[in-house]
């Protein structure tokens, strides 16, 4: 074997000549000599092996040997057998190249061991920082500093690879959070119900910007092997029926939220499973049960949402355009800016450009969309952060330009389908997917947003644009109406994700036949999706009272 090896090494023109020490450390060496840089901040000593001949396969063979050799004086640790080996990779830089089908990888690689220091901790999020500034009129954003290449396809004819992140890795998985094999069909009537109702309706929540159908279609499939994710599942699915059917207990979600909480504790603890697409999934649809329990309680509501975004910047090579991670992370951005607009807080997300920023090179529509998702986030912690102020800063001109933009360069995909003009107060607005729908609802938003803040308006609400913010809050208002059209709403989701929306904006309404109208859209939402409005057209009568006060 050792001849063979060599016999391939030296046809190929590549023999190893980095130190010993880094080679069986496994991590990238500089290679300099008489000892690498590597070596000597550790304070190891450095040995290179020695010269060979590559016409002498038996010198070549005592090389790759001397790879083995190990000191007198080593220290040999005793490993207990349940001891787990974990592997962490943080990923820099990759270039592909198809015409010669390699991989030029650079990355830092820690072996963990009882003999070795103790890995450092993954940097937060607010550690990546990049030494240039974004150029203005691009948007960036705070995100793992993950290649865009990473998860092309790289094989040929005869070599296929498994994606990062992807469902195929989650399922060929052995860790423990996962079965050991797919589990067979459900047989209990009370879990097949829930799984059915959470594949066919509940999915739709969380896929507003899902157009590979990740949530109805792939998480289905890898719950089937991760008990922690078909917990949350069932919980979510639970706590959704017992809002619409007396004869489910909301204890039911109860038993099914707590052991998935128990079982995504653990998980946590384990540096191996802390990067896995299956905890953010389970963070996430956790999160639409809380959203969806009791609407009083604030503190519930972040309960499993704080300190979400270390489960998206740890381990950043499983965390691309197509994964799982990602299309979970879109949703836990949704969930944050709906939850900041209830309390008219800012987001636990740091936008700021301090942080690692991407830009945002894709053209699919589903890109323009996470683009004013993350401007909202981006307009949210600038407006409603109380120690910023509200007066004209070059900050706020910023991201009105960038919201600006953003429409001005709009593909027109994203042009309404039909704009149907009655005696309705508000017009029905029609759009091609749900992700054009959710994305002009963002925008109108911000553009609310702008106006209600700016100039200080609480304390002289005459400086508002009423008319210009009222003129953005009736489009929202026939997005929304567009979405009832027919007999059965098809986007659900898009009705959760604009309650909150309406909520804020309609405050800007004076008219009392658009303000009745806009409680009837309200209600509409609760009876289609058992979203509680309660509290949102209490507070939406509060501020026109105030109004006319």
């Amino acid at each position: 074997m050792a001849t063979n090896s060599a016999q391939k090494r030296v046809k190929t023109g590549k023999i190893q000549t980095s130190p010993l020490t880094c080679r069986k450390r496994h991590v990238k060496c500089d290679e300099r000599r008489p000892e690498c840089k590597r070596c000597e901040i550790a304070g190891r000593p450095c040995s290179f092996p020695r010269a060979a001949s590559p016409d002498n396969f038996n010198e070549v063979a005592l090389v790759e040997n001397e790879y083995f050799d190990f000191p007198e004086d080593h220290v040999w640790v005793k490993i207990p057998p349940s001891l787990r080996f974990a592997h962490h990779v943080r990923r820099k830089s990759r270039r592909i190249s198809r015409a010669l089908n390699k991989i030029e990888d650079d990355a830092d690689s820690v072996l963990i061991n009882p003999s070795d220091d103790p890995p450092s901790s993954p940097r937060p999020a607010s550690q990546f920082s990049s030494q240039t500034e974004p150029e203005p009129g691009f948007l960036h954003i705070s995100l793992p500093p993950v290649s865009h290449f990473l998860f092309e396809d790289i094989s040929d004819s005869q070599t296929t690879s498994t994606p990062i992140g992807s469902l195929a890795e989650a399922l060929n998985s052995t860790l423990p959070i996962y079965l050991p094999q797919l589990r067979g069909p459900l047989r209990d009537p009370e879990q097949a119900r829930l799984l059915t109702v959470y594949t066919e309706h509940l999915s739709g929540w969380l896929a507003l910007n899902d157009p590979r159908h990740h949530f109805s279609a792939s998480v289905p499939q890898l719950a089937m092997k991760c008990p922690m994710l078909l917990d949350a599942i069932f919980a979510f699915s639970a706590r959704y029926l017992s809002r619409s059917d007396q004869k489910m207990s909301p204890l039911v979600a109860d038993e099914y939220h707590y052991s998935c909480v128990c079982r995504l504790i653990a998980a946590l603890k384990d540096i191996a499973c802390a990067s896995e697409s299956a905890l953010a999934l389970s963070t996430v649809i956790l999160r639409m049960h809380e959203m969806l329990s009791d609407r009083n309680a604030e503190v519930d509501l972040q309960r499993h949402l704080r300190g979400s975004l270390s489960l998206f910047s740890y381990n950043a090579n499983k965390f691309g355009p197509g994964s799982l991670k990602h299309t979970a992370f879109w949703t836990y951005v949704r969930q944050e800016i709906l939850t900041a607009l209830r309390g008219c807080s800012p987001t636990n997300i740091d936008t700021s450009d301090r942080t690692y920023y991407v830009v945002f090179d894709g053209d699919t529509d589903d890109d323009w969309t996470n683009n004013i998702i993350w401007l909202t986030a981006r307009v949210i912690n600038h407006f409603f952060d109380p120690s910023v102020s509200t007066v004209t800063s070059v900050h706020q001109d910023m991201l009105v330009t960038l919201v600006d933009n953003w429409r001005e360069r709009l593909p027109d995909t994203f042009n309404p389908l039909s704009v149907v003009m009655d005696d309705h107060p508000f017009p029905a607005i029609t759009y091609t997917c749900i992700w054009h729908n959710v994305a002009m609802q963002f925008f109108n938003l911000c553009k609310v947003i702008f106006i209600t803040s700016n100039q200080s308006s609480e304390a002289n609400p005459e400086s508002v644009d009423t008319a210009e913010a009222v003129k953005h809050t009736i489009q929202i208002c026939g997005i929304v109406r567009g979405l009832f059209l027919y007999k059965e709403c098809r986007y659900p989701g898009a009705l959760v994700n604009a309650a909150e929306i309406l909520a804020y904006c309609g405050r800007t309404l004076r008219d009392a036949k658009s303000q009745v109208y806009l409680l009837g859209l309200l209600h509409r939402i609760e009876a289609e999706t058992t979203w509680d409005v309660t509290q949102t057209a209490e507070k939406l009568r509060e501020a026109w009272s105030d109004f006319l006060s």
